[in-house]
């Protein structure tokens, strides 16, 4: 008889499955980073609105980039960008989530201590 082994079924690629989590993550905390200053600012309704507002615009900021660099024949070398990506994806995530969620609570406790007033 042929059993099926569990190492057969399930083939799990580990560095695929860290980068989604990490830019999972990362997503994460921009929706945070964005979300918290818009509800103290204009509450939870009109907050939500204009956070998806502004992610739109981010996203359309960033594909319009994209497309640009694709456009433009620019050479790119893949191979330094990938190694720099591998050594310092890291640490720039983490360091660009410290910054967004420090901008997040200046801009927070602005808003909070003008309310206060």
């Amino acid at each position: 008889m042929n059993y099926i082994r569990p190492e057969n079924i399930i083939n799990i690629d580990y560095e695929s499955l860290i980068t989604t989590t990490i830019g999972g993550m990362f997503g994460i905390s921009l929706i945070q980073a964005i979300q918290i200053p818009s509800i103290f600012k204009w509450g939870a309704e009109k907050g939500r609105i204009q956070m998806f507002i502004l992610l739109f615009i981010i996203i359309v900021i960033a594909a319009g980039a994209g497309f640009l660099i694709m456009k433009s024949n620019l050479n790119i070398n893949m191979e330094m960008l990938e190694n720099f990506i591998n050594q310092f994806g890291l640490v720039l995530l983490v360091a660009l989530m410290i910054v967004m969620y420090s901008i997040s609570y200046v801009i927070s406790y602005k808003i909070y201590k003008n309310k206060e007033e």
